[in-house]
């Protein structure tokens, strides 16, 4: 995904779902008030947080 001109990579790795859920809670949760539509983006910023990949920069 490109955000603000630059590539970023989310890559959800188990420990990344592990710290994300520790922070929000029970991923499972998660994918059902996302599927409601009740997912808050305070929410979503941080699982993509949790999942992004630092690529070394050529």
């Amino acid at each position: 995904m490109r955000v603000a001109g630059e590539m970023l990579v989310l890559r959800p790795t188990f420990a990344a779902l592990v710290a994300a859920e520790q922070e929000l809670g029970p991923l499972f949760a998660l994918v059902q008030r996302a599927a409601e539509g009740l997912l808050r983006l305070e929410e979503l910023v941080s699982l993509f947080w949790h999942c992004r990949h630092e690529a070394p920069r050529p």
